[in-house]
């Protein structure tokens, strides 16, 4: 009976740590932040060029993205083994190294005798051309007799194709007045469904998730610097004073500064933040068990 209470016991031991690991996993996948930062240069002379990085699991799992120009470059490590784009590489390494067989040339004899055939094969089209020269089809015989027919043939083909288009051309506007109302009876339906109560609560419900989700994921760190300068001074003006005109916004954070005697367009920014999973899919379970929203994405997908 011990020896039963003892083997009980370790299996319960094991399961409470496999669960409790379980548990920790969970923990760290929710709550372990994924980190992104980004920046980026551009200037008239140089090519742009940007940056962006992010990190997940204590740096475990790495993402690159580089752009310099046109030129793109994308990479995937988890701890120091690259996961992508390895296996690209390796494929064109092998195609470097091992190249396809160049195509064999045919020897001379079989191209001597191809030419030959071709030779003859021309002399015998020519020889048939000179011979159907000499005789008259029968055919054109037949179109010297048929031209008294032809205006009247004539007079009936322009009739019949005025009438084709002008069918066509009703039908098509038939169509289109068809469609037009289809889209109106559709667009009236609509306007219905969102004027209701339900469909209100689901729009609202929708954009307090969405502020929520704005607000995590915003950048904790945010840097902009901007020199520009257009053809127009009065453009740069008005550009200006659109940007001063937001500053109990922004309060100076992106610096612009205009110039208003040469065109010029340069500058960098720098973006650094985090996302917590947890965050993000507690809100997709909240907007999943709603049942307004559940109305309305079927309402839309109909």
């Amino acid at each position: 009976m011990s020896v039963l209470l003892t083997v009980l016991k370790i299996i319960g031991i094991i399961l409470l740590s496999l669960l409790a690991l379980i548990l920790l996993i969970l923990v760290i996948v929710l709550f372990a932040p994924i980190g992104y930062d980004a920046d980026g240069i551009y200037d008239d002379e140089n090519k742009p060029l940007i940056n962006v990085h992010a990190h997940w699991l204590l740096r475990i799992i790495r993402f690159r993205f580089t752009l310099n120009g046109k030129e793109q470059e994308k990479e995937l490590r988890i701890l120091f083994f690259k996961v992508y784009p390895k296996k690209e590489k390796e494929e064109q390494e092998d195609r470097e190294e091992n190249p396809k067989d160049p195509v064999k040339e045919e020897p001379p004899e079989t191209v001597s005798k191809e030419h030959e055939s071709a030779e003859k094969a021309f002399e015998r089209a020519e020889e048939k051309i000179s011979s159907d020269d000499t005789c008259v089809p029968d055919e054109y015989e037949a179109s010297e007799s048929s031209d008294e027919e032809k205006p009247e043939k004539k007079r009936v083909s322009v009739f019949k194709k005025v009438s084709d288009a002008y069918n066509k051309i009703k039908y098509k506007i038939r169509d289109i007045c068809d469609k037009i109302r289809d889209g109106r009876t559709k667009a009236e339906d609509m306007i219905e469904k969102l004027s209701d109560d339900r469909t209100k609560n689901a729009i609202i419900e929708l954009w307090e998730v969405l502020k929520r989700l704005l607000w995590h994921i915003r950048p904790r760190r945010f840097r902009l610097y901007l020199h520009y300068g257009m053809d127009d001074p009065s453009l740069t003006g008005q550009i200006y004073g659109v940007y001063t005109s937001f500053y109990p916004i922004h309060m100076g954070k992106p610096v612009i500064v205009p110039d208003f005697d040469n065109k010029c367009l340069e500058g960098n920014f720098l973006i650094k933040g985090h996302v917590q999973l947890f965050f993000v899919l507690t809100a997709l379970i909240r907007l999943y068990f709603n049942k307004d929203v559940k109305r309305l994405y079927a309402m839309i997908k109909k």
